[in-house]
């Protein structure tokens, strides 16, 4: 069997070197941070690189963490973790419990209900303040913090599991969340964990990959003029860039015939990209074409859990009765969605038929 073939996820930081340069691409008035997750590749945008904005890089550095891990957590939790690792200093703490002092505790109910990035900077930061007291709560004291690590692990956290876990009410944790923000001390970056080795390499980048990353945060907020004019001048210089050629794929889709994007993301595959959006993309665009093949073969290789794209191949070499290789794939497959449950028992038995095997179905239940 191949091994798997992803590389390690990359982290980038775009750090601009003035309030001017950031403007461009900012996704408020007030971040001076954000993260944009990505498959393979996640950037942070970093209005400036210095001594006070550490914070803020290392809060975004905990969003990368949270994307890279797969957690789908509400926003309160996302943010709330986020600044607890990055750490709260003391002059933080205070002005915090002042604001919440003054704004009224938190109400929980009203603090789950935000799913989107606030653009008032006024309840943006109380929604901070709210979300990181009450995240702290939660890692910090009995009973919630000793079912914490379930609660954040599961599939989709939900505050009702957890007080029921933990044998209290929304309302004795609302009171809990009061006396605990008249508690709330400061917080360093590293505090309850142990140190890591962390192998990182840094370098300047160059010009191509800056205008490369560049071009993609514009593409990512909507500018998909912007990112092509971005890229035009350099067209020529980074012809053998994969990370160009799944650009201008993306791009395409967007607004351009799906022709234009089939050839990026061929040239994209061709180069060696293991980008597995792309790859899935095209994946599509070669549905029911043998060249389809190699395709599907590269993105297991990158996600090997995609039991969609193994069902999709099976079928391939079914049809090219290739039935080493489609038994191979049918034997990985975790799980058969319904509507393919009919195709997947067939298509195991034919298999084993010809190669005179045992048949063994999957439990689709």
């Amino acid at each position: 069997m191949p091994e798997k073939a992803t590389e390690p996820a990359r982290l980038r930081i775009v750090a601009f070197s003035s309030e001017s340069e950031y403007q461009v691409f900012r996704l408020n008035s007030y971040s001076p941070a954000y993260f944009v997750g990505g498959s393979g590749q996640g950037t942070i945008v970093l209005g400036r690189l210095a001594k006070e904005t550490l914070p803020a890089l290392r809060h975004e550095y905990i969003h990368a963490l949270v994307h890279e891990n797969g957690w789908n957590l509400p926003l309160w939790l996302a943010e709330g973790l986020a600044e607890q690792f990055a750490g709260v200093d003391a002059a933080r703490v205070r002005y915090r419990r002042n604001l919440l002092k003054r704004q009224g505790f938190p109400d929980i109910q009203a603090l789950k209900s935000v799913h989107s990035a606030l653009q008032d900077q006024s309840q943006a930061l109380t929604f901070y303040a709210a979300s990181w007291a009450l995240t702290n709560l939660l890692l910090t004291e009995p009973p919630y913090r000793d079912h914490f690590r379930a609660f954040l692990t599961s599939p989709e956290p939900q505050m009702a599991a957890l007080l029921a876990a933990s044998g209290r009410t929304v309302n004795q944790l609302q009171a809990d969340l009061a006396g605990h923000i008249e508690r709330l001390k400061t917080v360093s970056p590293n505090e309850g964990t142990a140190p890591i080795p962390v192998k990182c390499t840094v370098a300047p980048a160059p010009d191509r990959i800056v205008q490369i990353a560049l071009a993609r945060l514009l593409e990512r907020s909507g500018d998909v003029s912007g990112a092509r004019a971005r890229l035009e001048p350099l067209a020529e210089l980074i012809q053998d860039e994969a990370e160009y050629w799944v650009l201008m794929g993306d791009l395409a889709m967007l607004d351009s015939p799906v022709e234009d994007a089939l050839h990026a993301y061929v040239k994209a595959m061709d180069l060696g990209s293991l980008d597995s959006r792309m790859l899935q993309r095209l994946a599509v665009l070669r549905q029911g074409q043998a060249e389809a093949v190699p395709v599907l073969e590269r993105l297991l290789q990158v996600t090997p859990e995609n039991d969609d794209a193994r069902l999709v191949l099976s079928s391939h070499y079914v049809n090219e009765q290739r039935w080493p290789e489609a038994l191979e794939q049918l034997r990985q497959v975790k799980h058969a969605p319904p509507e393919r449950e009919d195709f997947y028992r067939r298509a195991v038995a034919m298999a084993e038929s010809h190669l005179e095997l045992r048949p063994v179905f999957l439990s689709t239940r």
